[in-house]
């Protein structure tokens, strides 16, 4: 794929798996056996929770190779380039063409996503406000750092804490892995056609290794009986040692919009912790910004 085209791809896949999402992937398959339920307020629930957590990443700084592919529908684009992480405070992606050439800088700030095309100086920046799916169901920066950074969390909160630790219930599959599943749905008021209210919610859960007290798998479903249902799965494998703790080195996102499907994956290699870069993007004067919609324009235009 020439370098020139390759924004058609990329920075228009990004906004719609910012907007909504649907996948095939399921952490749960309703029809398979029953499974065992412990008690949200139990004691082991807890304790397992705890560990979870505790596995976490302590260190501030992240940084590392990455080989980052976007395939939507039957196109795709496959670059590679670095991420870089600080915790509560930004994720940038620097994708380059060819190994030396920035293509693409992707950055995620407590304010703002902001996708910047190298090629063809243009970028997007935009409020988590003003991308409907994001608002509507609390992804706002510290949820999509959870995702990064391989975590458990509640939307609309900035940290995970024993005061959350009721809002979960553990099932045992029985097969060495377990399903958190946060006990709290978020419902957002709509408008249909005929300007008639009714809700969609979204709601949440988790993949665990029990035996690692890993996250193996994130998912989020959004129920919505007018625009149809979706699902966002994020999927982890291949852990690693690092920094004391272990960290996935893959990183798969299912992504099936009603009408596209979306897949990305991310193969990230040298971790390791270091400060010293620039936390924040500097555009320049002479790229012209686009807004989303005219980005879903062109989209829909291929």
């Amino acid at each position: 794929m020439k370098v020139s085209t390759f924004f058609k791809i990329f920075a228009i896949a990004l906004p719609l798996m910012l907007a909504s999402c649907n996948s095939k992937k399921n952490v749960v398959d309703n029809k398979g056996k029953d499974i065992a339920i412990l008690s949200r307020d139990s004691l082991e629930q807890r304790k397992y929770l705890q560990n979870v957590i505790k596995n976490g990443q302590e260190i501030k700084d992240i940084t590392s190779k990455i080989k980052f592919t976007v395939e939507v529908g039957e196109q795709n684009i496959t670059l590679t380039g670095n991420l870089r992480m600080k915790r509560d405070d930004v994720i940038q992606l620097q994708l380059m063409a060819f190994g030396f050439v920035e293509a693409a800088r992707v950055e995620f700030t407590n304010d703002y996503a902001l996708v910047v095309d190298r090629i063809n100086k243009k970028y997007i920046k935009a409020p988590y406000s003003k991308v409907d799916f994001l608002r509507e169901n609390k992804l706002d920066f510290y949820a999509l750092q959870s995702l990064f950074w391989n975590e458990l969390f509640i939307p609309g909160e900035k940290k995970m804490d024993d005061s959350f630790l009721n809002l979960f219930t553990l099932k045992d599959l029985g097969n060495g892995d377990a399903v958190l599943k946060l006990n709290k749905t978020f419902k957002n008021k709509k408008k249909n056609s005929n300007k008639k209210t009714y809700y969609a919610e979204t709601s949440y859960q988790w993949l665990s290794n029990m035996q690692e007290k890993t996250v193996g798998m994130a998912n989020m479903n959004y129920a919505d009986s007018v625009s149809g249902d979706s699902k966002l799965v994020w999927d982890y494998s291949d852990f690693k040692p690092f920094a004391g703790k272990s960290f996935p080195t893959k990183h798969r996102v299912d992504i099936i919009t009603p009408s596209r499907s979306i897949m990305v994956n991310m193969i990230i290699s040298h971790l390791k912790e270091d400060s010293k870069w620039d936390p924040r993007t500097k555009v320049s004067d002479k790229y012209r910004e686009m807004s989303i919609d005219e980005i879903l324009v062109r989209f829909m235009a291929l």
